[in-house]
């Protein structure tokens, strides 16, 4: 089987329950497009205590294009999609959520300006009111806020219209994806070496949605003042390396 253009990667904690349909959902909307056959998913098990892994190994079974990671403990997103970085055969990376929240038809947007790009950003929309008081209340809005201020001071990037997923070219962002940290601000430094390099970009939107299970799990204390710790450290980082 020839290795395919687009290496998608899904990162999922205690998400058994709409894990199957998610996955499905999305195999049915590529499958769709113009884009069959030349994609793979890579479900991340992000250490969890209910039957995500054994749904993640139905779906393996079933599907030769889905591939399956199990870590042992629980790290949050962004240290569960680097687990999956070993299985990528793509020549693009990206991501989406096991919830639901963002569907495939946002991740076709993505695909189909990759070809003269060597990153595909997205800004994070909604046109419904509900879905936007469920999913975005005012405290998840200004923390949103703090982080994109902190990041423009701390690493000189304006991410405000870039906090939806995004797809890079591999060959070009996988030494800065797979080099080993211990941080969950991957994505922060992708997105910075990005915007901030000379790199060829491209944009879109991202349209959101209700989750089909499961909460966020990054409205915490622990998380946001892990964040804002992992953002100086990748600061002085980026610094040591001009």
């Amino acid at each position: 089987m020839p290795s395919p253009t687009y290496s998608i990667v899904i990162p999922c904690f205690n998400e058994g329950v709409s894990l199957e349909s998610v996955v499905t959902d999305i195999i049915s909307t590529f499958d769709a497009s113009e884009f069959a056959g030349d994609y793979e998913l890579i479900v991340v098990d992000d250490g969890s205590s209910d039957n995500s892994w054994d749904v993640i190994e139905t779906l393996t079974s079933t599907h030769p294009h889905v591939h399956g990671v199990r870590r042992k403990a629980n790290g949050g997103m962004w240290r569960a999609i680097p687990s999956g970085f070993a299985k990528i055969s793509g020549q693009f990376m990206s991501y989406l959520p096991a919830d639901g929240e963002i569907t495939a038809t946002e991740s076709l947007k993505l695909m189909r300006l990759s070809s003269e790009a060597d990153i595909v950003i997205s800004e994070r929309i909604s046109t419904d009111n509900n879905v936007k008081k469920s999913v975005r209340p005012w405290y998840r809005e200004f923390l949103s806020w703090g982080q994109r201020s902190l990041t423009r001071i701390l690493l000189g990037c304006d991410i405000s219209k870039a906090e939806g997923i995004f797809l890079i070219r591999w060959s070009v962002f996988a030494p800065y994806a797979t080099a080993p940290r211990d941080d969950n601000v991957l994505f922060l430094e992708l997105l910075a070496r990005g915007l901030t390099g000379q790199y060829r970009v491209a944009a879109t939107t991202m349209n959101y949605t209700l989750r089909r299970s499961g909460r966020t799990k990054t409205v915490n204390l622990p998380h946001i003042l892990g964040t804002f710790f992992d953002l100086i450290r990748l600061r002085y980082r980026l610094l040591k390396q001009r």
